[in-house]
């Protein structure tokens, strides 16, 4: 969220993420499978390919449903052993 300039909060409450840009509100909930976007009074539900959790103090959530949350094309390309992702409008 922060590398697409998404200012972040944390609700401890109930353990979700949330992210804001341009208009649009991101919220993911660790252990879940599901992620909420909203945008212009619309709220959309989409299952994650895999639940948010927590590693080492950070918050990791699938960078597919990040980039595409905020309106991103999202491709993978396979480099060697390294997966290459390139995230732009």
């Amino acid at each position: 969220f922060e590398a697409l300039s998404a200012k972040v909060d944390w609700d401890s409450a109930t353990s979700t993420a949330v992210a804001t840009k341009d208009g649009v509100t991101v919220k993911v909930t660790i252990n879940s499978t599901e992620g909420v976007i909203e945008k212009n009074g619309a709220k959309e539900v989409k299952t994650l390919d895999t639940g948010a959790v927590i590693k080492d103090g950070r918050t990791f959530v699938p960078l597919r449903f990040v980039g595409e949350a905020f309106g991103n094309s999202v491709d993978y390309q396979k480099v060697g052993e390294i997966g290459l992702i390139n995230i732009g409008k």
